[in-house]
């Protein structure tokens, strides 16, 4: 009987991932200290609110789909502001993105839910198959918070600036729901 080598055992990901740690490291890095800075000076939407959408829960967790495809999250500051993210697979590499979505206008109220238009600024960054890079992210779309469960649903256009290790542009279309937790 054969014995396994240590290479069979890893991870099927992409070379470039494993060789671009430090890139990783800076990104979670940075990420973290932001959420630590930030969660000092917070007071989550639901402790001071009596709105329907803020009823139903500061911190949401869901899923994304089509470009990335993977888990969404989403902590909401206010009624009109939130910090949302995701990490998934896009395109046959890794991608985390987060952004700080700055208003949600609201376009229909009814009975059972409410729809609003959002728009953000943010940053994404990837890795595998020679695509690593890091860029900005500029998402736009509508949000539906439902008045009765702790779900809200989403779909957003975003147009991503890249900066390294070249400049370009993209657009990425992100449909999916969350599920909000008291």
């Amino acid at each position: 009987m054969q014995s396994e080598s240590i290479d069979s055992l890893k991870p099927a990901f992409p070379k470039s991932f494993r060789n671009r740690p430090a890139l990783w490291r800076a990104g979670l890095r940075a990420t973290a200290l932001l959420a630590i800075v930030y969660s000092k000076h917070i007071r989550p939407a639901w402790a001071d609110q009596g709105d329907r959408s803020a009823r139903s829960g500061g911190f949401g967790v869901g899923v994304a789909l089509v470009d990335p495809t993977g888990l969404s999250a989403k902590f909401r500051l206010s009624r009109t502001q939130s910090i949302e993210g995701a990490v998934g697979w896009s395109r046959h590499r890794i991608q985390i993105h987060g952004h700080y979505t700055l208003d949600e206008i609201p376009l229909a109220t009814e009975r059972n839910f409410d729809l609003g238009f959002s728009y953000a600024a943010g940053a994404r960054l990837t890795a595998g198959t020679g695509d690593d890079g890091l860029g900005l992210r500029f998402p736009a779309g509508l949000v539906m918070n439902m008045a009765n469960v702790p779900f809200d649903f989403f779909g957003q256009l975003a147009l991503v600036v890249k900066l390294i290790p070249a400049t370009g542009a993209d657009l990425e279309l992100t449909i999916g729901t969350r599920y909000f937790f008291d």
